[in-house]
């Protein structure tokens, strides 16, 4: 001990970027060294990434005709079932829809009576032939009329009375509200939207180098938690502003653990890649560069590398050569010694 206290104040007195150790010394501090070496390891690419909601399962809601919203059944945050009530909107287009309806029904109930009537006197040859055949046409032409019409109420969906009955077309979160009772609609104004959180998407940001392929799996990562996902889209074209590629990552939520918004991490296994690796631990950050230690001629200095990916313990880095030695373990301490120096140059 009293040998390791004299060794750290003589090595606080050297100028940290002339760092010069022993192999002694180096026992002491409990630095390793170890070559850097080509290696193909399975490698995972780490990126930062927002989570979103999957667009498939988001579902807005519009009145099919102009009116008024009558009564608003739910509010933003309520979860719903498929085919739950959402709202009532009056509309003036149904309310004189049905009108005629309920007109055109009568008139094909006076046609039906009428041709029925001519028929029987057809048959006591009290009416002419034509008679009968106008009635008939008559009739043709009203059940024709209540056929369209009904037809066209159908098409605005499900109506009681003068409104118009708005369901969940699916299980959902309320996640928005854009009028509220009171408010006129129309087919192009949103009522509300209905969220399913139970898959997410997951945009990741991918170095331009990493080989990201689309059906590649991935996990997100947020704080301890870990969710697998399948990626489902790499973009063909670098972001002009971060100069990485977007990566998209599927992901199944039923726990609904992930939040659209939050951001998190992204890691996405890249297959097998050649390369040359080096221990996490062996990898610092000094004066906001990513460096390693690098050993030669009895004197460490710090060498700026770029991490490519990760795999089993290990970064693929660039920036040094196959054969350079290198601090493995006891590279806090290194970082320690240069982290002033560095800032004062």
């Amino acid at each position: 001990m009293r040998k390791l206290f004299f060794l750290l104040v003589f090595i606080g007195l050297l100028a940290a970027d002339e760092l010069k150790l022993t192999r002694e010394q180096m026992r002491l501090l409990g630095i390793e060294l170890a070559p850097v070496k080509e290696q193909e390891l399975a490698v995972k690419v780490k990126m930062p990434a927002e989570v979103a909601k999957d667009p498939r399962l988001v579902y807005r809601v519009h009145s099919p005709a102009e009116g008024i919203l009558k009564k608003l059944l739910v509010q933003e945050g309520q979860r719903v079932k498929k085919g739950q009530r959402l709202a009532l909107v009056w509309s003036s287009e149904v309310a004189e829809l049905k009108a005629e309806l309920s007109r055109a029904r009568v008139e094909l109930e006076t046609a039906q009576k009428r041709y029925e009537k001519l028929k029987k006197l057809y048959a006591q040859k009290v009416v002419k032939f034509v008679d009968v055949f106008e009635a008939e046409l008559e009739l043709i032409r009203a059940r024709g009329r209540v056929r369209s019409l009904s037809a066209l109420l159908s098409s605005y969906g499900e109506t009681e009375g003068p409104y118009l009955v708005l369901r969940a077309p699916r299980d959902g979160v309320v996640s928005k509200l854009s009028v509220y009772p009171g408010d006129a609609v129309s087919p192009e104004e949103l009522i509300l939207e209905l969220s399913s959180y139970e898959r997410v998407w997951v945009y990741g940001y991918a170095p331009a180098e990493a080989s990201v392929r689309e059906g590649a799996q991935g996990t997100v990562l947020k704080g301890e938690l870990r969710v697998g996902c399948r990626v489902g889209f790499v973009a063909r074209e670098l972001d002009p502003k971060t100069r990485r590629r977007k990566v998209r990552c599927e992901a199944n939520n039923a726990e609904g653990y992930l939040l659209p918004g939050e951001f998190v991490e992204l890691t996405v296994s890249e297959g097998k890649v050649k390369g040359l690796f080096v221990p996490v631990e062996a990898v610092q950050t000094l004066e906001g560069r990513t460096v390693v230690f690098v050993y030669e001629n009895g004197r460490f200095k710090p060498v700026e590398v770029k991490v490519l990916g990760e795999a089993d313990g290990h970064y693929r880095v660039e920036g040094l050569k196959p054969g350079q030695v290198i601090a493995v373990k006891g590279t806090f301490f290194l970082k320690s010694k240069f982290e002033g120096v560095e800032g004062g140059h």
